[in-house]
């Protein structure tokens, strides 16, 4: 497993926020768009979009495109060259919760 997979298991599997960092990208594969139209799409507060966003803006999960409010975020191509890595972590993420239910 090399480093940038390491580093999506965490961010998307292995840590607290990881159910909402993985709804992120599936919307923003869908269409990129900027931070206040994610966090009306996501039904999260613009502060926690933020702290998702910057996580994997920093990681080369999502890149970004303009500076401050209008800045528009986009799945980054080393993310899409794993795709099959993110639904196998979209995939466990759904089996996780349904055993929780």
């Amino acid at each position: 497993m090399d480093y940038f997979e390491q580093t999506a298991y965490w961010l998307l599997a292995g840590s607290k926020g990881a159910l909402n960092r993985l709804r992120i990208i599936g919307i923003l594969g869908q269409k990129p768009m900027n931070l206040h139209e994610l966090s009306k799409q996501t039904g999260l507060s613009y502060k926690t979009a933020q702290h998702h966003i910057e996580l994997l803006v920093e990681n080369n999960l999502l890149s970004r495109t303009g500076n401050k409010y209008g800045a528009v975020f986009f799945v980054s191509d080393q993310l899409k060259a794993h795709d099959a890595l993110v639904k196998k972590l979209v995939d466990a993420q759904k089996q996780m919760e349904g055993e929780k239910a």
